[in-house]
């Protein structure tokens, strides 16, 4: 291939360096994972399972406890490990945790080795109840104040790498139950539930890590388990036993000039009681929506006709209120996964995977897996930013036009997979790096 441009010498070393890291990255998986919190009453524990490259099945790689106790014992701040989150680097995970404590809780980073395994890096504590939690950026942590008797709260921290010492940065008040937090692909801007308000506020996301409330949008329904598409435009969450118990709301969002504008005709007919949540896939073409009555059933959005149809048949997971959250990845073979966490129906607690077809039909891969741990809740996934190399981002081995194609479907959505600087946001910048060292075939 042609060597007849010159390199600044910045992007030389961050491609070096980048590619370095694609092999064996200090501080992450080296392959694609998922990291599951378990919820457990006597025993809270953080689980790790590498994910199949080519086939997206699962296999446990380890079970992390973090509090363990005997039932004739008070509670302690490890057990129930709640929500989880993963930097944009894969380095760091937080969790979460909501005993019977009414005054603080914990919360719990976990450094992540490239083999996958697990270990505490630091403990500290936050005002109950910690219900979610999501990284801002590899050093800002967004954690929820959840308490009926008081205003709700999004509290930020920073987190040091370098001497392990926890900062609050900033906290703003979430209305009156605030449980449900997510970002935008792009960790621009936040997304903070408030069910019981019949609400969403959306806050931007300072330099500083400060937060800044930009607009409060009234949905009339109950707002739960939001999920931002990939290309930060839309917004949808379920409806629980609100309207009629069967909604799902879906909003358009402007980031340029911030606020959320009602699809036609939202809410929606989610077909069957009590959509919880909705997780749209990495490409963005479909909606995953899980259930209290165990399973999972797939939509997709039609803009013309502003009608949301159904793609049968549905995955059950298990039996009423034993579905866990769910979660999504691409990997570079443009496989689509669902993950979804089963927390103990009578085939066994564990985390099932499936594939995405093109069509929207939910294929299982391989047998449920056990975390190990009690009550799987939440899922965090990660895929790193090539199996093999930048150049051979599909990895199949080659460098080629393919590589370029399934680098820019990656790239337009926001994908993680395309941020190849690993700085947090996919932007030019990415561009950039993933030309050169494609032009230059290079591993």
């Amino acid at each position: 291939m042609s060597h007849a441009h010159t390199r600044p010498a910045a992007i030389t070393a961050a491609i070096l360096s980048l590619t370095a890291l694609c092999g064996a990255a200090l501080g992450q998986a080296a392959f694609p994972a998922v990291f599951v919190a378990n919820n457990g009453n006597l025993r809270g524990s953080v689980s790790s399972l590498a994910v199949n490259p080519d086939t997206g099945d699962l296999t446990l790689i380890q079970d992390l406890v973090i509090g363990e106790r005997l039932s004739s014992q008070p509670s302690i701040p490890g057990t129930n490990a709640y929500s989880i989150s993963i930097t944009p680097d894969g380095a760091f995970l937080a969790t979460t945790h909501t005993t019977s404590s009414t005054t603080v809780e914990q919360v719990t980073i976990v450094a992540v080795a490239p083999d996958g395994t697990l270990s505490i890096a630091r403990i500290f504590d936050t005002p109950d109840s910690p219900l979610d939690c999501a990284w801002l950026s590899n050093d800002l942590l967004a954690v929820t104040k959840t308490n009926l008797s008081v205003t709700n709260e999004v509290i930020v921290y920073r987190y040091d790498r370098e001497d392990g010492i926890v900062t609050l940065i900033d906290r703003k008040p979430a209305g009156v139950f605030c449980s449900n937090i997510t970002t935008s692909p792009d960790r621009q801007f936040l997304f903070a539930n408030d069910s019981s308000g019949l609400a969403i506020r959306v806050f931007r996301v300072n330099a500083n890590g400060t937060l800044t409330q930009v607009t409060m949008t009234g949905t009339g329904t109950y707002p739960l388990g939001m999920g931002v598409t990939p290309d930060g435009l839309r917004l949808f969450a379920g409806g629980g036993i609100s309207s009629g118990g069967r909604a799902i709301i879906g909003y358009t969002f402007d980031p340029d000039n911030p606020g959320l504008t009602p699809l036609s005709p939202t809410p929606f007919d989610g077909l069957v009681s009590n959509p919880k949540e909705v997780i749209a896939s990495p490409g963005g073409e479909f909606l995953a929506v899980g259930y209290s009555d165990g399973g999972v059933r797939m939509f997709r959005y039609d803009d013309e006709d502003g009608l949301l149809i159904n793609i049968p048949p549905a995955l059950i997971v298990g039996g009423r209120g034993e579905l866990g959250n769910l979660a999504t990845m691409r990997l570079h073979s443009g496989r689509e996964v669902l993950l979804m966490a089963d927390r103990d129906s009578p085939g066994g607690r564990g985390v099932i995977s499936a594939t995405i077809t093109p069509t929207g039909e939910l294929v299982q891969n391989g047998p449920k897996v056990d975390t190990g741990g009690i009550s799987p809740n939440d899922l965090a996934a990660w895929v790193p930013p090539s199996d093999t190399c930048i150049a051979d981002f599909n990895g199949d081995g080659g460098v080629d036009g393919q590589d370029v194609e399934a680098f820019f479907l990656a790239w337009e959505v926001g994908e993680s997979a395309a941020d190849v600087n690993q700085d947090g946001g996919v932007d030019g910048q990415d561009v950039e790096i993933f030309f050169l060292a494609w032009e230059s075939g290079e591993c």
